[in-house]
């Protein structure tokens, strides 16, 4: 290629990503370099995208929130809006969506709570990325029926009341999700307390029941008490057992030297005429 082939594609880039700048700047109305996911659609239709993808606009947006929202933040930057831009170019194109590696969901996202399986987090996540991507389909049909109410004016104004309809459309929507995430975070955070009071009162509960130890239908002590009554006794038991299998021990041992001692004494005692003396008078009368 020549040199002017390739500085005809540089210029061809350049005016391409600064209209893409252009569109992302006026979504962008508090300048913070972002813009929500669910603007998405309502700008790849600025862009003449929207309506031309191959994939169904819902499945698609669902996709690229999972792949290109890449801190889970919600928002998109320029860069990321410009790999948005590029995976839509290929879909209108018939082309398979680039492979990208899904970002990984964290633990503090939702109100799955830690003990949540990454299974669990992951699912939860598509779940919000097609409710965000639905959202952002009403938002693009909500766009396309101001611009038809528009048509009929001149072309400036038309588009100026556009862009000032937009954008409070944009400010509202803003202010209701600050609205409902510090909503939800209240609640969230009353709910972690109450399960956190209802633990402590049943833990409470469990040890302060009053019981009736002896029987006799008067509650005597709490079951703590008698938890730490019932292992003293135990303790005690088991001591008193040891030192009576200790004692048994000991008693038989004497018992077993004693015997020893007196068959010993018996042996070396006996004279051995008088057992044969004995016999023999035992002989002569039984002869009579």
């Amino acid at each position: 290629r020549s040199p002017m082939n390739y500085q005809e594609a540089i210029r061809i880039a350049e005016e391409r990503e600064k209209k893409l700048r252009e569109v992302f700047d006026r979504c962008d109305d508090n300048r913070s370099g972002s813009i929500d996911m669910e603007e998405i659609l309502p700008v790849l239709d600025d862009l003449g995208l929207a309506r031309r993808l191959k994939s169904d606009r819902i499945e698609f947006a669902a996709r690229v929130f999972l792949s290109y929202d890449v801190d889970g933040s919600g928002e998109l930057s320029f860069e990321e809006f410009k790999g948005v831009y590029n995976a839509a170019v290929d879909d209108c194109a018939g082309k398979k969506p680039k492979a990208r590696p899904r970002r990984a969901v964290r633990r503090q996202d939702g109100p799955l709570g830690p003990d949540a399986t990454e299974e669990e987090r992951e699912k939860y996540a598509e779940h919000m990325a097609r409710l965000k991507a639905a959202e952002s389909e009403r938002i693009r049909r909500e766009n396309a029926e101001l611009k038809s109410d528009l048509k009929g004016k001149e072309p400036k104004v038309a588009e100026k009341e556009f862009l000032k309809a937009r954008k409070e459309a944009m400010q509202e929507r803003v202010r209701r999700r600050a609205e409902d995430k510090a909503r939800i975070a209240e609640e969230n955070k009353n709910m972690r307390a109450r399960l956190r009071a209802v633990q402590a009162t049943v833990d409470t509960n469990a040890y302060d029941d009053a019981v009736d130890v002896d029987g006799d239908g008067v509650t005597d002590m709490s079951v703590a008490e008698a938890q730490r009554m019932m292992a003293a006794e135990s303790a005690a038991a088991r001591q008193a057992l040891a030192e009576e299998h200790q004692c048994n021990e000991q008693e038989l041992a004497e018992m077993r030297e004693n015997a020893r001692s007196m068959l010993d004494m018996d042996i070396r005692d006996d004279p051995a005429g008088v057992a044969r003396a004995e016999i023999a008078a035992l002989k002569e009368e039984l002869a009579r």
